[in-house]
């Protein structure tokens, strides 16, 4: 990962795979984000947490393999 910027819908992402497999780079990178946001809207007091929450749960329900959250 050469640089990032997380954008309030999407992300830019400037990255190259040591193993020649990107996508797979792109998931994992995903993968710890979402996770880290939900964890950091646990911890910290968000005053949008709700609203997001719920967003994010929405989204998840458009999606066949995400049961909780779609960030």
């Amino acid at each position: 990962m050469y640089g990032y910027v997380i954008m309030s819908n999407h992300v830019h992402i400037i990255a190259r795979s040591g193993n020649g497999k990107l996508s797979d780079t792109i998931r994992d990178f995903k993968k710890f984000t979402a996770n880290t946001i939900l964890h950091t809207m646990d911890s910290i007091s968000e005053s949008r947490r709700e609203w997001m929450l719920h967003r994010f749960s929405w989204n998840a329900a458009q999606h066949e393999r995400n049961s909780n959250y779609q960030v």
